[in-house]
């Protein structure tokens, strides 16, 4: 069995133009990420899809929305929890150099436990 796999990234918010971890706070896009969505809707539109998944936080959601609304060929997004962005726990909300303090020093098996 052959498919095609399009992974598609969120659009800017105001957390990652910031330099603020957003793991999985419900941040929505930014006025440039509407944009960005809307330019990879245009870039997509006539790619034919056979299932579309997004995570249920808005950026993603906002995202794939905007996909759809340029494509005929879904209409339905399967929305999966488990789709989200790992959780960054007390670093969400913070800016970068918090993070890169509570992970310093961490091994491997540490860093992907953590969180």
């Amino acid at each position: 069995m052959e498919f095609e796999l399009y992974l598609v990234r969120h659009g800017e918010t105001e957390a990652n133009k910031t330099h603020i971890i957003q793991g999985q706070l419900d941040v929505p896009l930014s006025q440039t990420g509407l944009e960005q969505a809307r330019l990879v809707a245009k870039h997509l539109a006539d790619t034919q899809f056979t299932l579309a998944i997004s995570s249920d936080l808005l950026r993603a959601l906002k995202t794939g929305e905007t996909i759809r609304d340029e494509n005929s060929s879904f209409e339905e997004i399967e929305v999966w929890k488990v789709a989200r962005e790992r959780s960054f726990g007390d670093c969400e909300g913070q800016g970068v150099d918090v993070m890169l303090g509570a992970v310093k020093g961490k091994n491997k098996e540490q860093l992907f436990a953590w969180g």
